[in-house]
Formats: structure tokens, sequence, C-alpha cells
């Protein structure tokens, strides 16, 4: 079985942009069901994910989304509906370029929980996610570069079902 072709788009959000976590969480929302993964694409690790990857190089931040080619135009769409001022731009893939980009060192947070459980709720639109995430890349000095990536998958039928009521 051959793995689907992917995607690779930068999106460039307004600077002024105000749009909050809702417009994010509709994204997701839109996505969700367009995953597939049967039991033979999981018994063989082949299923289709969604990385959305926020990417620091020389203190410059990047938002970038891999997808399946497939899901490409739900993506762009997507996006253009909930972010109506951001550029979408296909890329090449960038992270074979990074790794020439001085010592390649690398580090996985693993989840405590189980990874259908939610990391944190809240209902507040006035407190903005990715603060800390986007305040500690522009700590990172000129010359070093940082990614932090999110993958996206389809949950197991039973298992959707069972952590849409826990949350």
């Amino acid at each position: 079985m051959a793995l689907p072709k992917y995607s690779v788009l930068q999106i460039r959000p307004a600077k002024d942009s105000l749009t909050g976590q809702a417009a994010f969480v509709e994204f997701l929302a839109s996505i969700k069901t367009s995953l597939k993964a049967g039991f033979m694409d999981r018994l063989l690790n082949s299923f289709e994910t969604v990385t959305l990857e926020i990417a620091n190089l020389n203190q410059t931040t990047y938002f970038v989304i891999a997808c399946p080619e497939r899901l490409e135009h739900l993506v762009r769409s997507q996006i253009a509906a909930q972010y109506p001022t951001a550029l979408i731009t296909p890329m090449k893939d960038y992270l074979s370029d990074w790794l020439n980009h001085g010592e390649p060192q690398m580090g996985q947070l693993v989840l405590a929980a189980p990874s259908e459980l939610p990391l944190n709720v809240t209902e507040d639109e006035k407190i903005d996610q990715m603060t800390a995430i986007l305040g500690s890349l522009s700590r990172i000095p000129s010359g070093q570069a940082a990614v932090i990536q999110i993958c996206l998958f389809a949950a197991p039928g039973q298992l959707a079902k069972i952590s849409s009521q826990v949350t």
C-alpha cells in the first residue's frame, strides 16, 4: 500500500489579525471527519495525518500545515473561511534543509494521560493559548531553529465516541 502524497502549505496571518481560538476550533471541527483510518491502515501504520507546525528560523516564525493532497482543497478553504486575511502559499518541505542548519537535536513531549483527552479546556476567549508558545519561540537566538509539530489523525471509531463524552 503506497503512502499518500502530501501538500505543504505556509499560512501567513495578517499582523493585525484578532481572530480568536474559536476560529481554530471551527477549523479542527471541519477536518476531523475527513481523516480516515481503517483497521488495516492502523495495523500497517499508514493512516493519514494532518500536521500543524510552528517553525522558527533566525527569529522568523512560520506557520505550516502538511496534509494529504486529497485534503488540500478542504484545508485551504477552511483556513480561508476562518482566517480571511491570511495568505496561503504552497511550499516545499522545509525540514530536509533545516536539518543542515546547525546541530540537530530532537525531543518529544509525552502525555501522561491518554492522547484523546484535552490538554487544556477554556471557554475564556481572552486567554490566548498561543502566547506561551510564540513567546518561547521569539527568544530563540539568531542562528538557531525550532519546530513545534502537532499531528492530527483519526481516532478509532469507538474511542472517538468515548472521548467526546468525556470532553
